[in-house]
């Protein structure tokens, strides 16, 4: 307290992370997948074209004519109301305001996605600010991911699409959804019951 300057941050708030309880072995996210910041892009800038625009939003904000990131990518919405959304592109997108998650293989991006859509609420708690809340990469990072062999990769993915296609065609509320896909975890074992 004696120098003349004194420069320290303190945190007001506990900081929000997943803990995940499991009897696989566990990586980061970061250690599995690629994670990347989109590039700015406004209405303005783009120029005619098919190509989906993903920003901060639940769906694509405009098109243009190029793209960024490749098929088969996971979006998590980097900041606004909708920051830390998760959803998953199987087609060729320019990311805007979002940050990009694509693992080594398909299968292993889309378990990702699941495994990261089970716990979607949990990942809206990591957006920090109040008049503009941001997610960052930083905190997608450490997110644990159980490191599970295809064969039961498949399956999830099998049984998530049939709950994908029940929850289409009923009335079934989003956090339901998410709290079954998460159940589909728990049942096959990946993931403990206790969150």
């Amino acid at each position: 307290f004696s120098q003349a300057s004194f420069d320290v941050q303190l945190r007001t708030s506990e900081e929000n992370k997943i803990v995940i309880e499991t009897k696989y072995p566990v990586k980061l996210l970061k250690d599995l997948a690629e994670i990347e910041k989109g590039q700015n892009i406004t209405k303005a800038e783009t120029k005619a074209g098919n190509i989906k625009v993903v920003a901060g939003g639940k769906e694509y904000a405009y098109t243009h004519n190029a793209f960024n990131r490749e098929a088969n990518i996971i979006t998590v919405s980097a900041s606004g109301a909708n920051a830390g959304f998760v959803n998953y592109w199987d087609e060729r997108i320019f990311a805007s305001d979002t940050i990009t998650i694509q693992a080594k293989t398909v299968l292993q991006t889309k378990f990702i996605y699941n495994l990261l859509k089970s716990y979607q609420n949990d990942i809206f708690r990591l957006a920090r600010g109040a008049a503009q809340p941001h997610v960052y990469i930083r905190d997608l990072a450490k997110i644990p991911i159980p490191v599970v062999p295809e064969d039961i990769q498949s399956k999830i993915l099998s049984e998530v699409n049939s709950l994908e296609e029940q929850y289409n065609n009923s009335r079934m509320k989003i956090e339901e959804y998410y709290k079954k896909i998460h159940e589909i975890f728990e049942k096959l074992d990946i993931l403990g019951g206790v969150r």
